[in-house]
C-alpha cells in the first residue's frame, strides 16, 4: 500500500479470517490516510481440486472460502473507508 507521498506499508493477513481482514483495512486507512481502491487478487486452485465427483468436500470448501468469501470480506471491510 502506498500513499501520494510515496509511503509504502506491508500488511499480511488471511482473507478468510474476518478479524484479520478488518485489521488490514484499518491499518491501511490509519497509516495512509485513505483507501481508494481494492484489488481482490487472492485465489487458489488446490491440487486435489479436480472434478466434482472426486474433489474432497474440504478441498472444495477451502477453495470457495479463499476465492469467494475472501473477496466478499475484503469488500465488506474496505467500503466503509472509501
Amino acid at each position: 500500500m502506498r500513499n501520494k507521498n510515496g509511503k509504502v506499508i506491508y500488511k499480511t493477513g488471511n482473507v478468510v479470517n474476518e478479524e484479520e481482514v478488518k485489521e488490514m483495512m484499518r491499518v491501511c486507512y490509519k497509516e495512509l490516510g485513505s483507501l481508494n481502491i481494492l484489488i481482490n487478487n487472492a485465489g487458489i486452485m488446490m491440487g486435489d481440486d479436480d472434478r466434482p465427483d472426486n474433489t474432497p468436500l474440504e478441498v472444495y470448501k477451502s477453495t470457495m472460502d479463499v476465492n469467494v468469501l475472501g473477496p466478499y470480506l475484503c469488500m465488506k471491510h474496505a467500503i466503509p473507508y472509501m
